[in-house]
């Protein structure tokens, strides 16, 4: 489990349906469409949560991450 930790960071996705809880790997943080979201998570929520979560819903997110 050490291994995950060290090489992604985790989110949690708000918007239709239940929140989900995704470990991201670190190399998305440079992907473009990742970034919107993270415009968008700062936008709507601000980066003082604790958590960093996403305003999507669980699908988008897994079509961006693949």
């Amino acid at each position: 489990m050490a291994k995950i930790k060290d090489r992604y960071f985790s989110v949690i996705t708000i918007g239709r349906g239940e929140p989900r809880k995704f470990f991201v790997a670190f190399r998305y943080l440079s992907h473009p469409p990742f970034l919107k979201l993270l415009d968008a998570a700062e936008q709507e929520f601000g980066f003082n949560q604790g958590i960093l979560v996403i305003p999507c819903g669980p699908s988008e997110l897994q079509r961006i991450l693949s």
